[in-house]
């Protein structure tokens, strides 16, 4: 191991917005001052891992109140300290729109009065792509799924899209580092998790190290993608789990983690990746990480495209089922329910469907299958449509019977109504 220190990062949270303790952090980073390593405050701002809804309609993770609260916390931290604050993925999407608002909310907190010496030099780096190039690339097919389960991007995918942008690796934030060596913040649109990690590590190896040549910086991009992807939900990797984590980068490709509390362009292979607990035992020393790129087989850089766009309107009814005759035929039933509310509304303009989410299923009692919860869900065009859908899986699951449904006294009549209860929302 070579044990020349690269760089300190501190992530306070797994997402800016969801609330840290601001006194943790200043400890670890009064600690790591003496040290004179270069040290970042560095966090995820948001993520697309909850669903496509912020893209579509434009919302933000968190409500506006949550991010002034952190960054409040995080500009206090920067001034107080002398580090840079990167984060990526401005407020849950990573749009331009709301790394703007990034950008406002910081103006704003230096603005007040009791913030008169704050004095940011701030960078933003934008994801967004226009249509019309996305569009061009589809035409030229230079565009591929990310995988063999993504259906083939089409052109009013693109279109009806609210917006399409690129997840970013790391080479946009370390141009910007190499431009502005100075700054103090840094707002990244929609970027790969371990983006900004990767690139404050590679900057301050190539800023410290000038001896060191591009193979090697190759080879410790694997190292540095592991850590990245780590540190980037916090201190979520310790047990107990954390809020925070720091992470000490050497510059091969080993680094220590540890909790604060008591991609783009190839891909990142952990099977020749060791752990080590050091003595402290609340750290642990992480070796091995391999990032092979696109290029060393051949292939282009590429970059994953990201949008949305609004489908329709959802309703949903849920409720439990406690009758095993019905629970024992269950699938067939949904399917039956599926048809009649199709047959209940024949000609609906545009794409709807009905969709079933069983929970307990599979559970036993003496008597048979056990109590078993659905919610069912309704897209449609309108919102009229959506709950009048949902209307109707509720009137066929109360009052309609199952055929053949019989217990031990034999058949039951198909009017008998079932113990369900279905409520619309």
């Amino acid at each position: 191991m070579d044990s020349r220190l690269a760089c300190h990062i501190v992530t306070p949270v797994g997402c800016m917005g969801y609330g840290f303790d601001e006194n943790l952090v200043a400890q670890e980073l009064t600690r790591l001052a003496p040290s004179k390593i270069p040290t970042a405050i560095i966090l995820d701002a948001g993520s697309t891992d909850s669903g496509p809804e912020k893209l579509a309609l434009g919302t933000t993770t968190c409500p506006r109140s949550a991010y002034v609260k952190d960054l409040s916390k995080l500009l206090r931290l920067v001034h107080n300290f002398r580090v840079p604050l990167i984060f990526s993925s401005a407020e849950g999407d990573g749009a331009d729109e709301h790394v703007r608002l990034m950008e406002e909310i910081i103006e704003e907190i230096s603005a007040k009065e009791t913030n008169q010496h704050y004095s940011f030099k701030t960078i933003s780096l934008f994801s967004v792509i226009d249509k019309s190039v996305i569009l061009e690339r589809l035409n030229a097919g230079r565009i591929s799924g990310c995988g063999a389960c993504v259906p083939e991007l089409t052109a009013k995918d693109v279109t009806e899209s609210l917006l399409v942008l690129a997840q970013i690796g790391p080479e946009p934030f370390i141009v910007a580092m190499e431009a502005t060596p100075d700054f103090n913040v840094i707002i990244g649109g929609r970027a790969y998790d371990p983006a900004p990690y990767v690139a404050f590590s590679m900057y301050q190896l190539k800023l410290q190290h000038p001896d060191i040549g591009p193979e090697q910086l190759e080879s410790c991009h694997g190292g540095l993608l592991h850590m990245g992807k780590i540190m980037g939900c916090g201190g979520l990797c310790s047990t107990p789990k954390s809020h925070g984590a720091i992470a000490t980068v050497y510059i091969d490709r080993t680094f220590d983690g540890k909790p604060i509390a008591p991609g783009p362009g190839g891909a990142l292979h952990l099977d020749q990746a060791h752990y080590k607990q050091l003595e402290d035992e609340r750290t642990v020393r992480v070796h091995g990480g391999r990032f092979v790129s696109s290029a060393s087989h051949g292939q282009p850089y590429q970059l994953k495209l990201e949008a949305a766009r609004v489908l329709g309107y959802r309703s949903i009814t849920m409720g439990s089922m406690r009758d095993h005759i019905l629970v024992q035929q269950l699938d067939n039933f949904l399917v039956s329910v599926k048809a009649y509310v199709k047959q209940q509304h024949p000609g609906i303009p545009g794409d709807w469907d009905l969709g079933f989410h069983v929970y307990g299923k599979g559970q036993s009692t003496p008597t048979g299958p056990g109590e078993v919860f659905i919610v069912a869900e309704a897209v449609a065009p309108t919102e009229q449509l959506a709950t009048a859908l949902v209307v109707s899986i509720t009137v066929q699951v109360k009052l309609v019977g199952v055929a053949n449904k019989h217990d031990s006294t034999g058949p039951t009549r198909v009017r008998k109504q079932l113990r369900a209860t279905l409520r619309s929302a």
